[in-house]
């Protein structure tokens, strides 16, 4: 579970069958929310550590659900599908707990 508004990271690696890097790589990415294709979330793909080929994907969901980005490589096709993110409100988070004496 992650809050309203925090910035989830994703490193993806991006490599020719020979294991060899792909800097030029574009990507196609969808946002899923609820299971359902979702446009009010923007997704950024930067390429950020080159002599590796490691891409890294960043995102931040403002309304509550559950959160999947699908990713494809569109030099190499490789796909990419993160986990499921369940986005929660802070009042789930911040929770005072009373113990008695």
């Amino acid at each position: 579970m992650i809050r309203t508004g925090q910035t989830v990271y994703e490193q993806i690696i991006s490599v020719d069958p020979f294991n060899n890097p792909v800097t030029a790589a574009t990507f196609t990415s969808f946002v899923f929310k609820d299971g359902v294709v979702f446009t009010g979330l923007t997704v950024s793909v930067a390429l950020t550590v080159p002599e590796y080929g490691i891409f890294n994907s960043s995102w931040s969901a403002d309304t509550i659900g559950e959160y999947q980005l699908f990713h494809k490589n569109d030099v190499t096709s490789v796909l990419y599908i993160t986990e499921i993110h369940s986005v929660r409100p802070d009042s789930e988070f911040d929770q005072t707990i009373y113990i008695g004496l």
